[in-house]
C-alpha cells in the first residue's frame, strides 16, 4: 500500500471515528431530552388534573348556587303572594270593624229612643238557663210553676227589644268573623315570617357559595397558569428533541456513506492483494515452483473464475453483423 492509499485510509478511519463521537454525543443529548421530555409531560398532566378538580369543585357549587337561587326565589314569590292575601284580609277586618261600629250605634240609638236599658243578649241567656233549669232539675210544682212565668216575664222584655236582638246578634256574628280573620291573619303572618327568613337562609348560603366560587377560580387560574407553563416548556424541549432526531438522521447518513466508503476501499484492499497473489502464483506456475496450500486455494479459484467466464461466453447471444 502506498503513501497516498494509508493517507486515505487514515481519514477515513478519522472521519468515521469523528461520526461515531458525533452520534454517541447526539444520542446522550436525546435520550437526557426525552427524560426532560417525559417529566414535563408529567409535570403538565398533574396540573391539568389539578386544575381540572377545582373546575368540577366550582361547576357542583355553581349548581348548588342555582338551587339556592330557585329556593329563594321561589320562597320570596310565596311571601309576597301571602303578603298579598293578608293584606286582603286586613282589609276585611277593617271593614267588619267599621260595620260592628254601625251595628253597635244603631243599636244604642235605638235603646235610647225607646228609653230601653236592657241588655237583650243577656236576657236571651238568662231565659235560655232557666229552660235548661226546667228540663234537667226535679223540682216542686211550685218552684217550677214560678220560674215558669220568670221565662214568660223576660220573654216579654224581651220581644220588646227584639230588634236590638238581632243587631246585637248581627254583631256578635260579625264579631267571630274578625276574630276568624284575625286568626287566618295571624297564621300567614307566621307563615310569611317562616318563609322570609328561610329566603334568607338561602340568599346567605348563595352569597357564600359564590365567595367560594371566586375564591376557587383564583386557585383554577394559579393552576391553569402553572399547567401552560409547563406545556410551554414540554413544546419547547419536543421542538429541540425533534431538531436533534432530524441531526441524528442526517449524521446516521453520513456515517453511513462513511462506512460504505471504507468497506468499499477494503474491499478494493483484498481484491488488489488477491490480484498480487494471483500473479504470485501464475509466476511460481511458470517457474515450476512448489505452490503452498494458500496458493493452491488461490489457484483453483482463478480456474472456478476461467470456467464461469467460458460459460458466460457460450451463453451470452450473439451480436448481429
Amino acid at each position: 500500500m502506498d503513501g497516498e492509499s494509508q493517507k486515505e485510509d487514515q481519514n477515513a478511519s478519522k472521519d468515521k471515528k469523528e461520526v461515531v463521537a458525533k452520534l454517541r454525543a447526539l444520542r446522550d443529548e436525546i435520550s437526557k431530552l426525552r427524560e426532560n421530555l417525559n417529566e414535563l409531560d408529567a409535570e403538565k398532566e398533574k396540573w391539568y388534573k389539578k386544575k381540572e378538580e377545582v373546575s368540577s369543585q366550582i361547576q357542583g357549587l355553581i349548581e348548588e348556587i342555582k338551587n339556592a337561587k330557585k329556593k329563594r326565589n321561589e320562597l320570596t314569590d310565596q311571601v309576597k303572594k301571602e303578603k298579598e292575601e293578608r293584606s286582603k284580609i286586613n282589609t276585611e277586618i277593617k271593614k267588619r270593624i267599621e260595620e260592628i261600629k254601625k251595628l253597635n250605634a244603631e243599636r244604642e240609638k235605638a235603646g235610647k229612643d225607646r228609653k230601653i236599658d236592657i241588655n237583650p243578649t243577656r236576657l236571651k241567656r238568662e231565659i235560655e238557663a232557666l229552660e235548661k233549669k226546667i228540663e234537667t232539675s226535679v223540682m216542686p210544682f211550685e218552684q217550677e210553676q214560678k220560674i215558669m212565668k220568670i221565662i214568660k216575664d223576660k220573654k216579654k222584655e224581651l220581644e220588646s227589644a227584639k230588634d236590638i236582638l238581632e243587631v246585637s246578634e248581627k254583631a256578635h256574628a260579625v264579631s267571630k268573623e274578625i276574630d276568624s280573620l284575625k286568626k287566618k291573619a295571624e297564621k300567614i303572618h307566621k307563615s310569611i315570617q317562616e318563609k322570609a327568613a328561610k329566603s334568607q337562609e338561602e340568599h346567605e348560603r348563595m352569597l357564600e357559595l359564590s365567595n367560594k366560587v371566586d375564591e376557587l377560580r383564583k386557585e383554577e387560574e394559579e393552576r391553569y397558569k402553572k399547567f401552560i407553563e409547563f406545556k410551554n416548556k414540554f413544546s419547547e424541549v419536543n421542538r429541540q428533541l425533534k431538531e436533534k432526531l432530524s441531526q441524528l438522521n442526517q449524521l446516521n447518513k453520513e456515517a453511513s456513506v462513511v462506512s460504505e466508503g471504507i468497506k468499499k476501499k477494503n474491499k478494493e484492499a483484498v481484491l488488489k492483494k488477491l490480484e498480487d497473489k494471483k500473479a504470485e502464483v501464475q509466476e511460481k506456475i511458470k517457474k515450476g515452483e512448489k505452490l503452498t496450500t494458500e496458493d493452491l486455494l488461490i489457484f483453483q479459484k482463478m480456474e472456478l473464475e476461467k470456467e464461469t467466464g467460458k460459460q458466460n461466453e457460450k451463453e451470452a447471444p450473439e451480436k448481429d453483423e
